[in-house]
């Protein structure tokens, strides 16, 4: 079972009995003293699936289809892989830091647990730009009819890029995210359409979290940022970044000085 289908299904059961998603969605920057780190962006679920009118809505609509909801799924997703053929501009050494992404979907309605993580370790700042420029100007794959209407169907992939500078003892980062703009293309967003979205994914969070190589001094920009000790967070509402996608992007803007 695939993402997209999980979540599409998760769709038609939260619309039918006109109920609320709680998510998370997290990306998570890892930095070491040398510059290298990794960038987790996750999907959590688990509250989500731990509603058993959601649970069992999903089983219900499973069986309409001749299928019976697995008791667990953990597997590594290739998000890379299918989209190879379509992208014959990709380099060798091309492919050697997009292989490097992992991805990962766990889902168990009993236990409540959901998500989707993706991994992205990197050697130094500008390795995570570049791949994050692949990602996004990547030609994808046509979408399933079963993500038709996903607001979450591109979201392990590219979406977001940045532009890093760091030298020990400060960081900065200029981000641009198209994930609103993605949403409301795929979704073809009239006002009905946005309604039924508020309505689902209204109390759905979105965090961004950087944790630095020492403890954070001095922080400029970031707006909304609470600081604890070497991490940086800042929480949005999931449909802020739908409706206000610019106002995030220059939110996610600044600098960081921290003590080396």
């Amino acid at each position: 079972m695939t993402f997209s289908r999980i979540i599409c299904l998760a769709i038609i059961v939260l619309s039918g009995l006109f109920l609320s998603a709680c998510l998370e969605i997290e990306e998570r920057l890892s930095l070491k003293s040398d510059g290298s780190g990794m960038l987790v962006s996750t999907i959590d679920m688990g509250a989500m699936l731990s509603n058993p009118l959601i649970a069992m809505g999903m089983q219900e609509e499973m069986k309409k289809n001749g299928e019976e909801m697995p008791e667990r799924i953990d597997s590594n997703l290739n998000i890379i892989e299918e989209m190879i053929e379509l992208n014959p501009q990709w380099t060798a050494d091309d492919l050697a830091l997009l292989n490097r992404v992992e991805s990962r979907m766990v889902m168990d309605m009993e236990a409540g647990e959901g998500a989707v993580t993706v991994n992205i370790p990197f050697d130094n700042l500008a390795q995570l730009e570049r791949i994050q420029d692949l990602m996004t100007e990547a030609k994808e794959p046509e979408k399933e009819e079963e993500a038709e209407g996903n607001p979450f169907s591109g979201m392990t992939g590219g979406n977001t890029t940045n532009d890093f500078e760091w030298k020990k003892g400060k960081f900065s980062r200029l981000t641009t995210m198209t994930i609103g703009d993605e949403l409301m293309g795929a979704m073809g967003m009239d006002e009905e359409t946005m309604g039924m979205v508020e309505m689902m994914f209204g109390d759905a969070k979105m965090y961004f979290v950087m944790e630095m190589p020492g403890k954070i001094k001095k922080v400029k920009g970031f707006e909304g940022a609470t600081v604890d000790g070497n991490v940086i967070t800042q929480e949005f509402e999931f449909m802020e970044l739908i409706k206000e996608t610019e106002k995030i992007n220059a939110a996610m803007d600044g600098q960081i000085k921290y003590k080396k």
